[in-house]
């Protein structure tokens, strides 16, 4: 549900699916256009007109709710038990928007404050920007990284919204530089493109 330019709920789950299945997003949709992306074929929305910001507040709320009465959902129960987050499982964190926006930011800074780990999926180098490193530096974070290919050119074809994978290369170099945990994601993996 969307109330102004902000979306309902950040938390969702995959169970089934997934396995880092405790999943929160900061926007509602992708900028990045990949051609591939399972979200947008499972009904999501992309492009940047009807890309809309979580609220970082309602999960704040959250948190300050279990801290003074304890568990009172199936969410609240995953959160008290510290289930890893996986940040950037239906739309990217760190799409262009986020340079204005702030709203992945202002949800990093939320779970730093209580060093709650996360894995953050992204394509995005905006990771590497000061605030947001300095962030990632004193929470409980590991960043992945997705490459469909390492050739420039067929990455080009298939994720046009992307910073090219040697930028990717070049922001999980800075990250690991800074001591935050990175990891590389090969995914979808191409036939016949496997090792490029």
């Amino acid at each position: 549900m969307s109330t102004g330019d902000r979306y309902g709920s950040a938390r969702t789950s995959q169970l089934p699916f997934c396995g880092i299945p405790f999943r929160l997003d900061s926007y509602s949709a992708c900028q990045f256009g990949c051609r591939y992306c399972f979200a947008s074929a499972r009904g999501g929305a992309s492009g940047s007109s009807q890309v809309v910001g979580a609220n970082p507040e309602s999960l704040q709320r959250r948190f300050d709710r279990i801290a003074s009465k304890g568990a009172q959902s199936a969410l609240d129960e995953m959160l008290v038990a510290r289930i890893p987050l996986h940040f950037g499982g239906m739309s990217d964190p760190f799409t262009p928007i986020e340079a204005t926006r702030g709203v992945t930011l202002s949800l990093l800074r939320i779970l730093a404050d209580r060093n709650y780990p996360v894995i953050l999926s992204t394509k995005g180098t905006l990771a590497t920007k000061d605030q947001c490193l300095a962030v990632l530096k004193r929470g409980k974070f590991a960043v992945q990284y997705s490459f469909s290919s390492l050739d420039d050119r067929a990455a080009r074809l298939i994720e046009p919204g992307v910073r090219s994978p040697v930028e990717r290369l070049d922001a999980l170099r800075i990250l690991a530089s800074e001591g935050v945990p990175t990891s590389i994601l090969l995914q979808p993996c191409l036939p016949t493109r496997e090792l490029d």
